[in-house]
């Protein structure tokens, strides 16, 4: 397969972005304030940061301002178009590093969460980077409450709030065992 360039909308002449899922910024001209020519910057692919969800991102310098983009947005956005109403961008294989055009596509934010479901990339449980309980920890709060232990004593036991120990229960959180 071909690597084709497009231009990002809104940065056309100065930033592209390929099918492949690589950015790159265009030769231009460095303008001083005044408006007159400082330098000329010569084209270059963009080195892609990852953020603390594996999602790769790029920045762009326009007029001394910095904006930050998704990769995977990038590509849909030139090579599908603009991003509908309600709609997120969704990796097909579920990997948010593979920003290639052929893995990328528009769906439901509905969509979106059963495909994190099915590829297992959903953080929830004790997968969560803000869980502060096992598994195990739930199975047990579920028991106690069942054998009349208050909510406020298994929260002090659990180290976690009341409030907390009764969503478990009523299964407003942890729904999932």
């Amino acid at each position: 397969m071909e690597e084709i360039w497009k231009a990002v909308p809104g940065y056309e002449g100065v930033y592209e972005v390929s099918n492949f899922g690589r950015v790159r910024g265009l030769d231009r001209i460095i303008m001083r304030k005044d408006g007159t020519p400082y330098k000329k910057q010569p084209g270059k692919i963009l080195s892609a940061a990852i953020d603390r969800i594996n999602r790769k991102h790029v920045d762009f310098y326009v007029r001394r301002e910095r904006k930050s983009f998704y990769v995977h947005y990038l590509v849909l956005l030139a090579f599908v178009g603009p991003r509908p109403d309600g709609m997120d961008c969704c990796h097909n294989d579920g990997n948010p590093l593979n920003n290639r055009l052929e893995n990328l596509r528009y769906d439901t934010r509905s969509g979106n969460f059963k495909d994190k479901l099915e590829h297992g990339t959903h953080n929830r449980g004790e997968n969560s980077p803000v869980s502060k309980l096992t598994e195990d920890q739930v199975h047990s709060i579920r028991e106690m409450a069942k054998n009349g232990i208050s909510l406020s004593d298994i929260g002090q036991n659990m180290k976690v709030s009341r409030c907390h120990v009764r969503d478990i229960v009523a299964r407003k959180c942890w729904f999932h065992i």
